[in-house]
């Protein structure tokens, strides 16, 4: 079930207010990789522009995977404005043209497919789906951090260091006391450091 699609029939001479919420899963392309959202909403209104219809309106949802830094679960939401102008293509489905601005400043007029066409139904419907996919796409975060003040994990022991110090403290101390480059270094060589018990 598609719940964005609206039947053209419903927007009328003054225009639609829609509102829907609804699985990612319900929307998402067939071949296509999951995003980390479960559930998007997608609320404005359609007004009528000639014989093309203009969606505005603001897509919110809630991305979450691990914290790239300690791996715990974090989350970073969305609020996306969109501006979408559909119009009827030679098969009598409604298709995207583009969003509303770029049309506004080329001056091209509001007519012809762009190519994210559907198929004709016996009564006309607007689907927003593929437009919503797309936004998403397009806002998936790069990485995600559960806080700017996370820690992360220490590099020895993998304790979350959000949580407390780990058994690995006192060595961190020791080797950003200064000469970290030359403990590294002796480690490395072992032959070369200076045997005490002979001295």
């Amino acid at each position: 079930m598609n719940t964005f699609k609206i039947p053209v029939s419903a927007i009328g001479e003054t225009g639609y207010a829609f509102s829907a919420c609804a699985p990612v899963s319900d929307i998402q392309p067939p071949a296509t990789s999951i995003l980390p959202i479960r559930e998007v909403t997608v609320s404005g209104r359609f007004t009528p522009v000639g014989d093309t219809f203009l969606f505005r309106g603001v897509i919110r949802g809630v991305f979450a995977d691990a914290c790239y830094r300690c791996l715990e679960p974090a989350q970073i939401e969305v609020a996306l404005e969109v501006s979408w102008v559909f119009s009827r293509n030679a098969l009598g489905a409604y298709s995207e043209l583009g969003q509303a601005s770029e049309l506004e400043d080329s001056g091209d007029e509001l007519h012809g497919d762009a190519g994210r066409s559907q198929q004709a139904d016996q009564a006309p419907q607007i689907d927003l789906a593929p437009c919503v996919w797309e936004e998403l796409v397009l806002a998936q975060p790069s990485r995600f951090l559960c806080g700017e003040e996370c820690r992360g994990m220490c590099p020895r022991c993998g304790v979350n260091l959000n949580k407390g110090n780990c058994k690995c403290a006192a060595a961190h101390t020791l080797e950003d006391s200064g000469n970290s480059g030359l403990a590294a270094l002796a480690r490395l060589f072992p032959e070369l450091t200076p045997d005490k018990k002979k001295e």
